[in-house]
C-alpha cells in the first residue's frame, strides 16, 4: 500500500505533494499521497484532491450506521480520481463498508472515544497482549477476497507486520514508528535501533510469504 499520509495542514500535504513530483519519470516514481482527515462531506474531498491527495480515509464510525453516506463519500472520492481506504474498527462497521462497495478497507486497532490502542503488543516480547483471535485485527478473515486489507493501528514493531503479514493482510498503516525513527536518525544517525525499527516495518510487508 505505497502512500505517504504524514501532515499537519492541507499546506503540507500541498508541499509533500509539489515534493514527491520531482521524482516523476524516475523509478521509483513519486508515492501517492494519502490525507487522513475526518470526512464528513464531499468539499473535504475536493479540498484534499486539490492539495494533491490521491487517497482519502474515510472513517466509518463518523457515519453512525449511514451506509447511503459511505457509498456517497466512496463514489465521490472516485469521482474526484482518489481511492478511498474505509476504516472499520468493528464486524458491524466492516459490513457497512462492504455493503457500500469499499474496495479498500483498514482495520483500526483503536478505541475511538480515547484513541488508545485496544490490543496493544508487548515491547519487551513483542507478541500481542491477547491472543491474535481474540483482536481487532482478526476481521481480516471477515473482509471479502478482492477488497485489499490494511492493518491499522499500533504497527510500531517489525514481528508485529511480519505477524500481520502472516495473517492475510496486503498492507499496514505507520505512523509512530516512522515519526520515532526519523526523530532518532536526525539525532544520533541512521544505525540507532528506531530508524532501523522503522525501515524494517516498511520492508516486512513487501515480502513475500514463506
Amino acid at each position: 500500500f505505497p502512500y505517504t499520509t504524514l501532515f499537519r495542514s492541507y499546506d503540507d500535504l500541498e508541499s509533500v505533494a509539489k515534493q514527491q513530483s520531482r521524482f516523476k519519470g524516475n523509478f521509483p516514481g513519486p508515492l501517492p499521497i494519502l490525507a487522513h482527515d475526518f470526512f464528513i462531506d464531499e468539499s473535504q474531498l475536493a479540498v484534499a484532491a486539490a492539495a494533491g491527495a490521491k487517497a482519502v480515509n474515510l472513517n466509518v464510525a463518523l457515519y453512525k450506521g449511514d451506509g447511503g453516506k459511505l457509498k456517497d463519500l466512496i463514489e465521490a472520492a472516485d469521482k474526484l480520481g482518489m481511492d478511498a481506504l474505509v476504516e472499520v474498527h468493528n464486524k458491524a462497521e466492516l459490513d457497512q463498508a462492504v455493503e457500500a462497495a469499499a474496495k479498500i478497507i483498514g482495520v483500526c486497532n483503536r478505541d475511538m472515544e480515547t484513541f488508545d490502542l485496544m490490543t496493544p503488543s508487548d515491547y519487551q516480547t513483542r507478541e500481542w497482549v491477547k491472543p491474535f483471535e481474540e483482536t481487532v485485527f482478526n476481521l481480516v478473515k471477515d473482509i471479502p477476497q478482492g477488497i485489499v486489507p490494511v492493518a491499522m493501528g499500533g504497527v510500531n514493531e517489525t514481528l508485529t507486520a511480519w505477524s500481520l503479514r502472516d495473517e492475510g493482510y496486503s498492507s499496514i498503516i505507520v505512523g509512530e514508528g516512522i515519526v520515532r525513527g526519523s526523530e532518532m536518525r536526525m539525532s544520533t544517525g541512521p544505525y540507532q535501533s528506531a530508524y532501523n525499527e522503522a525501515k524494517e516495518i516498511g520492508r516486512a510487508s513487501c515480502r513475500e510469504r514463506v
